[in-house]
């Protein structure tokens, strides 16, 4: 059970008080599946904490969105009690709250929980909310002719299952804001695997052309670790080797078509991934190691 009461004071520094209305106000949210989140920037003692909703609603108008968002606030860090912003909101529940909305994007600052609902109450409660549960629970699997069955993750908020790629096996994984794109999400997603072969070409080129080099560097540093008596001149690693030895592993797609595509390194950076960012229209986006 998450916690009624205040959540946190308005806490934003003055260079980001203008990012918000000034205006409290009450908002009911139905929450996605996993917990709330949290970063630190820099040495800041304060936690930015984060949790995603499916949908909103304003009580005093019945007016509803159904685009995926985030609850986001700030909490002081207690070093005795580190999860407790883990307390304040459940998964796949329903809150009343008052908070403030962001000008520029659907985030909202929670200030004060009012009301715990299961999603069966609040659908009585809140009539706008009852398609978008009803919806919710219709897309919990998927059937795809090229994959099979697709499952959402309530966790971590996205669908996923398995594909061939170059006749690799690989993990996918893609996200929706709103339920009711998810069978265009999975079309989507079974086209990029129709072109797999070409984008592959393409995002081993691309990496090959960014990483050879450094590639190059971490298997010198692995030879001077080596016994003199073991040591052999090794030649120059080239692009082609590189791109050769890349695995397929995995991708993962946002809402808009871009994706992020995982190689497996063949030891070429000692167990680390190969990951290369896609944009929608299929350009290489960023190729990077990971870790």
């Amino acid at each position: 059970m998450g916690r009624i009461g205040k959540i946190s004071a308005w806490g934003m520094s003055d260079d980001e008080r203008h990012l918000w209305s000034e205006e409290d106000e009450e908002f009911v949210v139905v929450t996605r599946g996993g917990k709330p989140s949290r970063f630190f920037r820099d040495e800041d003692e304060i936690a930015h904490c984060m949790m995603s909703f499916i949908a909103c609603v304003n009580p005093a108008t019945g007016d509803i969105s159904r685009k995926t968002s985030e609850l986001s606030w700030k909490f002081p860090n207690d070093r005795e009690r580190p999860d407790e912003y883990l307390t304040f909101f459940e998964p796949n529940t329903v809150y009343r709250i008052i908070g403030r909305r962001h000008r520029t994007c659907d985030y909202i600052y929670p200030l004060e929980t009012l009301e715990e609902m299961d999603p069966e109450t609040a659908a009585v409660k809140y009539p706008p909310l009852r398609k978008v549960l009803e919806d919710y629970r219709k897309v919990q699997t998927l059937q795809s002719q090229v994959f099979g069955q697709i499952a959402l993750n309530k966790e971590m908020n996205w669908y996923e299952g398995e594909g061939n790629w170059c006749g690799e096996r690989i993990r996918f994984s893609f996200e929706v804001e709103d339920v009711r794109n998810v069978r265009r999400a999975m079309k989507r997603t079974e086209r990029i695997f129709a072109k797999a072969e070409a984008l592959d070409r393409k995002m081993r080129k691309a990496a090959a052309r960014e990483l050879t080099e450094l590639a190059d560097e971490w298997q010198d540093s692995d030879d001077d670790d080596c016994d003199e008596d073991d040591e052999k001149e090794r030649p120059a690693m080239t692009r082609e080797e590189f791109a050769r030895r890349l695995r397929p592993s995995e991708i993962a797609i946002d809402p808009y078509g871009e994706f992020v595509f995982y190689y497996e390194d063949d030891n070429l950076f000692f167990g680390h991934a190969v990951s290369v960012s896609v944009s929608e229209r299929g350009s290489v986006q960023q190729v990077q190691m990971e870790g």
